[in-house]
């Protein structure tokens, strides 16, 4: 009974022809947001600007400080001086 259900079922030659008649021609990833629905455009751009922001975040985390751009060190020589005062 088991080898009844587990043996092979001959696929139809219809199933393959209405299955490549449903392809769109444009496989591009261009053409695919071009033929996507409004809804997956948005998600699509809602991802591309929370990759950019993500690696935006990354960078800035990662980049050794520039010496002398920020303001930080006249503070913490602000900081010493007022606190060696009498």
């Amino acid at each position: 009974m088991l080898a009844w259900l587990a043996a092979p079922v001959p696929a139809l030659a219809q199933d393959n022809v209405v299955a490549t008649a449903a392809l769109p021609r444009d496989l591009s990833p261009w053409g695919m947001y071009l033929n996507a629905d409004p809804v997956v455009k948005a998600v699509l751009i809602g991802l591309a600007f929370a990759s950019v922001v993500t690696w935006t975040v990354w960078l800035a985390k990662t980049a050794p400080p520039r010496r002398g751009s920020s303001g930080l060190p006249m503070l913490r020589a602000r900081s010493c001086s007022s606190s060696m005062r009498p």
